[in-house]
């Protein structure tokens, strides 16, 4: 009985703990989904360093990329498609989410080829390359009809580094992925890959 009672204990703890954590992240999507997008960003700045206030604390409580880190940066990218924020100032940003996550963690594969593209818009190229080349698989197998994320970032990877001939890809389920516009790569950096 005291173990079936430590079990039950143990499961409702864990619920939670786990519901707090969702709790967190849909009160700052609340928060995120009541900015007003028609008045520019310094009518819409106490909130926005309200969002970013909420990102730090869900960051500090646990240190892993999913827990706020990538939320932030696709909140950063909505910022700058909505035209709350320009391109150096979304740069900025996201770099000092890099920083920050970096500080108390390794780089791991997850985000190897998103942290390139972002040194590729920072102009960093030979960080960039140097990143790519330790992620791109010459040897991959492309299947052209539907492409996954690793043959997208690998293709991506190829292309960037002049390995890949993008006419070899033309028409095929890869085309969207040929052009590497800096809209296109700024997308990229809201996905682990």
């Amino acid at each position: 009985m005291k173990r079936f009672l430590l079990f039950l204990f143990i499961i409702s703890f864990l619920s939670v703990f786990i519901g707090c954590k969702k709790t967190d992240i849909n009160e700052i999507w609340f928060l995120e989904n009541s900015l007003d997008f028609s008045k520019s960003f310094d009518d819409n700045k106490s909130q926005i360093e309200q969002i970013e206030r909420k990102y730090q604390l869900l960051q500090n409580k646990n240190k892993k990329w999913e827990n706020g880190y990538i939320q932030q940066i696709q909140f950063y990218v909505m910022l700058y498609y909505r035209g709350l924020i320009d391109k150096e100032r979304f740069i900025q940003k996201v770099d000092l989410i890099y920083f920050k996550y970096l500080k108390v963690n390794k780089l791991n594969d997850n985000i190897v080829f998103s942290y390139a593209i972002l040194n590729y818009l920072k102009g960093e190229i030979k960080v960039c390359n140097q990143l790519l080349e330790s992620i791109y698989d010459e040897k991959m197998k492309y299947y052209y009809e539907q492409p996954d994320n690793t043959q997208i970032k690998n293709l991506v990877a190829g292309l960037m580094l002049k390995k890949i001939k993008a006419k070899q890809f033309e028409n095929t389920a890869f085309e969207s992925f040929l052009r590497l516009e800096d809209n296109q790569l700024i997308e990229m950096l809201q996905v682990t890959w």
